[in-house]
């Protein structure tokens, strides 16, 4: 948090000058979390522009404010929640401390920005993860690290593990049975890149975060090696972990010995997506941890190359959809693993 407050002490001298100057440039850009003093018309706003050290407390709100805007391009839901939070904010201060007198209000309002900057402080080191309205999550989760043919390391992970950690708060790699899916090596997962071999050009392995709901937390982990070959080495795994017993979740652990529902997905999987030519043995391979887990909309299959089918064929995949998993399963665990989320619409949790 050191490193945060330097910084942001850097901007803020001459964050306002360049705030105004933007301001007379651009278009109105509907929002802006601080005080233009330029255009300040309340007798709170006159006195926060004539009192330097509320003045630098609105900078460096403005500064947070825009840095969590700006670090979530892609997130509108996540950039529309935060404007509305902030305008609430700014009615409840002015109602909170506009009855005072000038002495009380400026302790008033002082209390009112730490406060909110605390808030807004925390959000800078935290995992978010948001429930929208309609139910779907948008989720900032990427880790890609990989070694060029050069053997130049190129780190572009924009969400580190610690920050998956403190989401599902424990750490997968202290379990048991992660250590096999851990790739590209159980040491360097995420943290270093990928020591090419001599068969090997380069190696490329990305994390990414698929689903998150109250009780569990769904990855796919990905890997590709360049060998030289007509085509590279891919070695995908689906992993869903339980955020309260931290656990893979098993196929047993969702559908116990159900041969109906078995029988069900090795249907389909025959039908729609194998090589009836090829060995029938793998389908059933969908059962085993690393083939499977669970998205917003079901339960994501996906199998290998070569699996079921030549390499052509790619990795075949399906979904088993709500309405067929909800007629095969038992009632709780359904609502465990796939019912809705009981928790608020948004939900960000450190």
């Amino acid at each position: 948090m050191n490193l945060l407050w330097q910084r942001i002490n850097y901007q803020v001298m001459n964050y306002r000058r360049l705030a105004i100057f933007v301001a007379l440039c651009l278009p109105f850009k509907g929002f802006a979390a601080g005080i233009n003093c330029e255009k300040s018309v309340t007798e709170i706003e006159k006195l926060i522009c004539a009192d330097q050290e509320l003045l630098l407390q609105d900078d460096r709100l403005d500064v947070i404010y825009w840095t969590l805007q700006e670090d979530n391009p892609n997130f509108n839901f996540y950039r529309t929640r935060l404007r509305q939070e902030q305008r609430e904010w700014l009615k409840t201060r002015d109602l909170e401390c506009k009855s005072l007198d000038k002495v009380k209000l400026k302790y008033c309002l002082e209390e009112q920005y730490q406060q909110r900057i605390t808030v807004l402080s925390s959000l800078l080191d935290a995992p978010i993860y948001i429930k929208s309205n309609d139910g779907n999550y948008d989720i900032p989760f990427t880790a890609s690290i990989y070694t060029d043919s050069d053997g130049v390391c190129h780190n572009n992970k924009l969400l580190q593990r610690k920050s998956l950690n403190r989401l599902l708060n424990f750490d997968p790699e202290s379990m048991e049975l992660m250590v096999k899916y851990k790739k590209p090596s159980p040491n360097s997962v995420a943290d270093e890149c990928p020591t090419p071999t001599f068969e090997t050009t380069n190696i490329t392995y990305t994390e990414s975060m698929n689903y998150v709901s109250d009780n569990l937390v769904s990855l796919e982990l990905y890997s590709i090696a360049n060998s030289g070959g007509s085509h590279p080495d891919f070695d995908r795994t689906l992993l869903s972990l339980d955020r309260a017993k931290h656990s893979l979740i098993s196929w047993n652990d969702m559908f116990g010995e159900n041969t109906s529902f078995e029988e069900y997905v090795y249907q389909r999987v025959y039908d729609e997506i194998a090589d009836q030519e090829y060995s029938y043995g793998a389908i059933e391979q969908f059962k085993d941890l690393g083939y499977f887990n669970i998205r917003q909309n079901g339960l994501f299959i996906q199998y290998d190359n070569y699996d079921i089918g030549t390499y052509s064929h790619g990795e075949p995949s399906l979904t088993i959809p709500l309405k067929i998993l909800k007629k095969y399963m038992n009632r709780k665990k359904y609502q465990y693993y796939f019912g809705e989320s009981q928790s608020s619409k948004m939900a960000i949790k450190h």
